[in-house]
């Protein structure tokens, strides 16, 4: 994926072939939390029922929470402080029915909760 710079989105980068005729695709952002995100927008652009978040700044739970994504078919997004605008936009349209949330209130506070709890069901 890359940033356009204008908009502040991401589109698809080109793959590059190998030398074994396979091909690499880089998935990136500004940061981990864009990072997160792209990688979300690329394998499920379209149907999200549930979602896995966890802090950007808590490498351990978002390793395990990753696990616990992929054993649910979703992909796992990293925030901070709160759903940046982005993340929020990306939810909408996903008919959300649950979230799981990876670390306690110390570390992801109640906002977020609060935040996923207006997107769940609309």
């Amino acid at each position: 994926m890359q940033l356009s710079p204008q908009t502040g989105t991401f589109t698809a980068a080109p793959t590059t072939p190998t030398s074994t005729g396979s091909s690499v695709q880089r998935l990136y952002g500004r940061n981990q939390i864009d990072t997160s995100l792209a990688i979300a927008k690329a394998e499920y652009p379209n149907k999200v029922s549930n979602v896995v978040l966890a802090i950007a700044d808590n490498y351990t739970d978002a390793l395990v929470g990753s696990v616990y994504a992929a054993n649910h078919n979703t992909s796992i997004i990293l925030v901070d402080g709160s759903l940046s605008d982005q993340v929020v936009n990306y939810l909408k349209g996903k008919k959300l029915t649950g979230a799981t949330i990876f670390g306690g209130e110390a570390v992801v506070i109640k906002g977020i909760e609060q935040q996923l709890g207006q997107l769940i069901g609309k």
